[in-house]
């Protein structure tokens, strides 16, 4: 996670900010470069994105040869317009998230479970092994974008 500035994007020094937390300084952290309040990269809930930030996911969505979701199910916008960017490449998608989502049949790989045992079974596909054998709590389903060299 970055502390960085909405007026100037520029990326502050968050374990200099994380310091003056623990040392009981309870002003709203600075800027050094313009002098605006300075905030976490993580967006709330309602929070406006940053366009900037957007087109630069997508480019790098672009270019990439795999895509890993970890705890979404891509119900909020705009993490649910990432499949139809994906669509327009050869990118292969993992989605992970505890319960099932609507996207699982059209991404490459679908684990759903604790992301523990997801992760190792995930490692295992991808290192070439069998189709794992998993435990009641965990779920892998070989999606419509599955390519010919991942097990099934």
């Amino acid at each position: 996670m970055e502390v960085i500035c909405d007026n100037c994007q520029t990326v502050a020094d968050r374990q200099e900010i994380h310091q003056a937390i623990k040392n009981n300084v309870y002003q709203a952290p600075i800027c050094q470069n313009c002098s605006q309040p300075l905030k976490s990269s993580v967006l709330a809930f309602d929070e406006p994105f940053n366009n900037n930030l957007i087109q630069k996911a997508v480019n790098i969505i672009r270019q990439s040869d795999l895509l890993l979701i970890m705890g979404s199910a891509l119900m909020i916008s705009p993490s649910g317009q990432l499949l139809d960017i994906v669509e327009e490449t050869s990118t292969q998608v993992i989605l992970m998230n505890s319960k099932k989502s609507v996207f699982d049949s059209s991404v490459t790989i679908a684990v759903n479970g604790e992301i523990t045992t997801s992760c190792t079974l995930l490692l295992n596909l991808l290192r070439g092994g069998a189709h794992p054998v998993v435990d009641r709590t965990t779920d892998v389903q070989m999606g419509s974008r599955s390519p010919s060299h991942f097990p099934t």
